[in-house]
């Protein structure tokens, strides 16, 4: 039965969905190049998985290790207004085209008309927080996992929001990434004893004794499915 929590969840989202339907789907113009040299941390207020994420005029664009809502043209305009311009005078131009696309051509330079880079659309956010809380509501917490490796995001394995994951693995950091990670659903560790995948492993009396993606098999913790999965439907720059 819809409870409703559930229904709130997903009349947020349906808002979310619909607002992008209407302002966000056509005319993006090419995202810009960052030259990023930093350590690798997301920021998840700014860090966006899909285009859906983004409000009107920007795009869902690479940026380092992250992705961001970057400023970008809209069916190739600029947008902005030389009467809001702020910051330094760029370099010399005619035309808005010579500019990026937080910036218009304003009296022969560059200036800054927008925000080149912003959080992802809070609607949407909202509409994804609520539905991460009711599809998460029966999962077990996360392991911990000690990461020390350069900082490379796999989109086929990294998961941004809950449902990437599929039934019974849950979207957990690991490293400065995250991934769909084997967990226990309502208290209990999926699997069988018969499909034991792994070697032999602690001893056990009980099934929660073992990680997520483990059982207690004859009085030892055994892998019975793979503790880290692909992700549903990746993101794809």
């Amino acid at each position: 039965m819809t409870t409703v929590v559930q229904m709130n969840g997903y009349l947020i989202l349906l808002l979310g969905l619909v607002a992008f339907i209407q302002v966000n789907s056509k005319g993006l113009g090419a995202c810009p190049k960052f030259d990023m040299f930093t350590a690798c941390v997301i920021d998840f207020k700014f860090h966006c998985a899909v285009q859906m994420q983004c409000p009107l005029g920007y795009r869902c664009c690479p940026h380092g290790c992250n992705k961001r809502c970057a400023a970008v043209t809209v069916d190739g305009k600029h947008p902005g207004s030389c009467g809001a311009a702020y910051g330094k005078r760029g370099k010399t131009c005619k035309v808005d085209s010579s500019c990026e696309g937080h910036e218009k051509c304003c009296y022969g330079k560059c200036r800054e008309t927008t925000v080149l880079v912003v959080e992802m659309n809070v609607y949407l956010l909202l509409g994804l927080v609520a539905y991460i809380k009711v599809n998460c509501q029966d999962l077990g917490t996360c392991p911990t996992f000690d990461i020390i490796t350069t900082c490379v995001i796999d989109f086929a394995f990294h998961c941004n929001d809950q449902d990437q994951c599929p039934y019974g693995y849950r979207c957990c950091p690991y490293g400065c990434n995250k991934r769909c990670v084997a967990v226990t659903v309502n208290g209990k560790h999926l699997g069988s004893c018969q499909s034991v995948i792994g070697g032999v492993g602690n001893t056990c009396t009980e099934d929660r004794s073992c990680e997520g993606h483990e059982k207690c098999c004859n009085g030892r913790c055994q892998t019975v499915r793979q503790q880290i999965v692909r992700v549903l439907f990746p993101v794809v720059n």
